[in-house]
């Protein structure tokens, strides 16, 4: 139901359909001539054609302002950075520094862009790990016949004692947003090859 004026778009004293006030069931009501006429509740269905139409055309201008609105309350949308995961193993000797990994950020032009940033998420058990700057030299690397570029390489050192598997997980954020978690399962023997069952 909608509050409207039952004399739109007639002028007051008439119901819409032309008929006087007397014959539409006000006859007790009384309002002088040219004045606005009393508010009633009618059914959707009973409003006039052109009152049909304003309020869609209102509720269509408010729909839209509603949207711009929204838009323009959001902020821009970001793309959302990629982020993987990647799993693997390393073969270690106890007491020794392995490598674990080597990051570096070779341009399309075979020049070096910036390195990422690493951070140790979750520390092995026994271990340590460790990151130092190098220089990466390599041949027919993607398009690149030969080139030499920083890096950074990781390295896990187990202490004497352990033998086993130790598990650690790095995250790698490169310029750009995208993020590499590593989850690196380190597994450790003793120098003359034998594993702690």
């Amino acid at each position: 139901m909608y509050l409207v004026n039952q004399c739109f778009p007639f002028r007051c004293g008439k119901d819409r359909t032309g008929r006087s006030w007397k014959n539409n069931g006000l006859a007790g009501l009384t309002w002088p001539k040219g004045s606005i006429c009393p508010a009633l509740f009618v059914l959707a269905g009973d409003l006039e054609r052109s009152m049909r139409v304003i309020l869609l055309q209102a509720c269509a201008a408010v729909l839209i302002w509603g949207c711009f609105g929204a838009a323009a309350a959001q902020a821009p949308a970001q793309p959302v950075p990629q982020e993987t995961t990647v799993e693997r193993q390393v073969r270690a000797l106890a007491n020794r520094d392995t490598q674990i990994g080597l990051y570096l950020n070779v341009l399309p032009d075979c020049t070096s862009g910036p390195l990422p940033t690493i951070r140790l998420v979750t520390p092995p058990a026994a271990g340590k790990v460790v990151v130092k700057s190098a220089k990466a030299k390599a041949t027919n690397y993607k398009a690149c016949l030969a080139l030499e570029v920083p890096a950074y390489v990781a390295f896990y050192k187990a202490p004497p004692e352990f033998l086993g598997d130790d598990a650690l997980t790095i995250e790698v954020k490169y310029q750009g947003g995208r993020t590499e978690i590593q989850k690196i399962t380190v597994k450790v023997s003793a120098p003359g090859g034998q594993q702690k069952i």
